[in-house]
């Protein structure tokens, strides 16, 4: 009988362990396509694209052959490849968020994302048209272009004559080891003659906790 009830209160601690697991694996999805592609999240990653050709000369056609090698391997780097990248941008946020919940929930501070990546987002921190022209003093969306930035929600948007450079928060789930919610941004930076084209997936940790926020690649 005491052997019996030490068994329940293990088995009753590991279910307790198991479920506090599970509760802080929730995740939101604020982009609505990439919410749709999550609900259906093995069609997603068999799912054609265009084909995505990489440096050492093979191509990957959906998530599941991206996500494979995405880490090992660059891109072939001419600007039609580089324009079909923008495709597989879905394929790194589902890997991002695969196990966890997604609850269909908005929360109304999402509406200020879009003003604090601006104002916040160090371009420094991560490749882009930008890097070379931010230095210590300005190297922010807002600081360089105070006049042509604007944000909607999570999504803050530089438009001038000739460029237009791209920022959103698509998700937000606790991606490191710590309890403060990261954000999944991407990033589109397009030159407007088509010259030019740049597709990234970045992730920014702990912003709760930061006074500038750096932009950290994935994969």
């Amino acid at each position: 009988m005491k052997t019996t009830g030490i068994f329940i209160v293990l088995t009753l601690g590991l279910l307790a362990s198991c479920q506090s697991v599970k509760e802080n694996k929730m995740a939101r999805i604020l982009n609505q396509d990439l919410s749709v592609s999550y609900q259906h999240y093995d069609e997603s990653l068999r799912l054609a694209r265009s084909e995505l050709k990489l440096s050492n000369g093979d191509t990957v056609k959906n998530c599941s052959s991206y996500s494979s090698v995405a880490a090992q391997l660059d891109l072939d780097e001419s600007i039609a490849n580089q324009s079909i990248k923008s495709e597989y941008l879905t394929c790194d946020a589902l890997k991002i968020f695969s196990g966890f919940s997604i609850p269909h929930r908005e929360d109304p501070n999402d509406l200020a994302l879009g003003e604090q990546l601006a104002s916040k987002l160090d371009l420094r921190s991560f490749p882009s048209s930008l890097f070379r022209m931010s230095d210590e003093k300005r190297h922010t969306l807002k600081s360089l272009y105070s006049e042509e930035v604007t944000s909607h929600g999570p999504t803050a948007i530089l438009e001038t004559e000739d460029w237009v450079f791209r920022l959103e928060v698509v998700g937000i789930a606790q991606i490191n080891e710590n309890h403060i919610p990261d954000w999944v941004v991407w990033v589109s930076d397009e030159s407007k003659s088509g010259n030019y084209r740049s597709y990234a997936t970045l992730i920014v940790y702990d912003p709760e906790e930061k006074e500038n926020y750096m932009g950290t690649s994935y994969p």
